[in-house]
């Protein structure tokens, strides 16, 4: 279900801590997203690249400031103490379920359907994953993430790799933090409310990720369920057209559910038959070819020599891609070879299932 999102702008904290308290339970949580923030700058700032259905704000706006605005918003609201004149105005000193009663009066009919809005972008979620370690899915997926964005595409990468290798690729601007499995493991409901603060924009991709610090234990202490709750609180934010989720090597119960809710998998081969051999005995093991739709694999060999081994195509992987191995990167950090890359992100776009008709599938840069 798409939800109404709004951002609740105020300083006074004792009434955010109440508000805050009232949406964790209320028969209005499945139809209703708020993000808070305390100051106008950060928030306009964070929110800048989104879309919103309202901004109810406690802080009388400038004409500057709702200039700044006017993009992400549908309407701006005033969260008023006495009238002031504003165009749409809300009393605060009255009941919370009036309040947000009122919000959704302006999204849903008198049936309790939402009423038509465009502002949802309907996520698609990519994930690469691997039978071993070393294989370049990491360096892969920014390079698939890279191009999508220069498209004008809103992408988040999302790392589930146990040992996280995102810090070579991606410029935080943001300290790092475990914020993130707090709210995952205790208190999932308020993650939503929180996702901007938590989330960072690398400056150079323009790809959305989580700056976390992560370490073995955090990772094995996730279950499924806390998977779940993850993926659909990025995909139902309705921001981003895709998550990309750059999955650990070991197959376990996690990785098979990022599989299932995933719309396309990227799984990466190296030439060798070790590689083959290892993708074959996972997906037999874990049943992974009966219980995946076909359609939604996509097999690549990755740094493809002159030619693959002898009998591959006894293993009957359907290969859509073979990315050359490039010895001049040898030279190159992770970071340059994102940059520098104009070719295999392109290769790659052409393998997925939902691309955007205002999309070029080109090799330019």
């Amino acid at each position: 279900m798409q939800k109404i999102k709004v951002v609740l702008l105020s300083n006074d904290t004792e009434y955010i801590n109440l508000f805050e308290t009232y949406l964790l339970d209320n028969e209005y949580n499945n139809k209703l997203v708020v993000e808070i923030f305390t100051d106008f700058n950060v928030m306009s700032e964070s929110v800048k690249n989104s879309s919103y259905n309202i901004l109810l704000s406690e802080i009388y706006p400038t004409d500057d400031e709702l200039q700044r605005v006017e993009n992400v918003f549908d309407r701006v609201v005033l969260l008023s103490e006495t009238g002031q004149g504003f165009e749409e105005e809300i009393f605060k000193y009255q009941p919370f379920d009036s309040i947000v009663e009122t919000l959704l009066m302006y999204y849903y009919d008198n049936d309790g359907r939402l009423l038509e809005s465009n502002n949802e972008r309907n996520t698609s979620t990519i994930a690469f994953a691997s039978a071993n370690g070393g294989t370049g899915k990491t360096l892969l997926s920014m390079m698939l993430g890279k191009v999508l964005s220069k498209h004008s595409q809103k992408v988040f990468y999302l790392s589930m790799e146990q040992l996280l290798s995102a810090s070579s690729y991606l410029e935080a601007s943001k300290p790092k933090s475990s914020e993130l499995f707090y709210f995952l493991k205790d208190d999932p409901y308020r993650l939503v409310s929180k996702f901007h603060k938590l989330k960072d924009t690398d400056a150079e991709t323009g790809i959305d990720f989580f700056p976390i610090n992560m370490n073995f234990d955090e990772v094995d202490s996730l279950n499924t369920l806390d998977i779940e709750n993850l993926v659909k609180t990025i995909t139902s934010l309705n921001e981003y057209d895709f998550l990309i989720i750059d999955m650990d090597s070991r197959l376990n119960e996690n990785n098979s559910e990022i599989l299932r809710l995933s719309n396309d998998i990227f799984w990466v081969l190296e030439s060798n038959e070790t590689s083959f051999m290892k993708t074959r005995t996972i997906m037999e093991k874990n049943g992974l070819q009966l219980e995946i739709d076909n359609k939604k694999m996509h097999y690549i060999v990755n740094k493809f020599g002159e030619n693959l081994f002898a009998g591959h195509a006894g293993y009957n992987f359907n290969i859509e891609s073979k990315i050359k191995f490039k010895p001049e990167w040898l030279d190159y950090n992770e970071k340059e070879k994102v940059l520098e890359d104009s070719e295999i992100g392109h290769e790659l776009l052409k393998s997925l299932s939902k691309i955007s008709l205002s999309m070029e599938v080109s090799n330019e840069t």
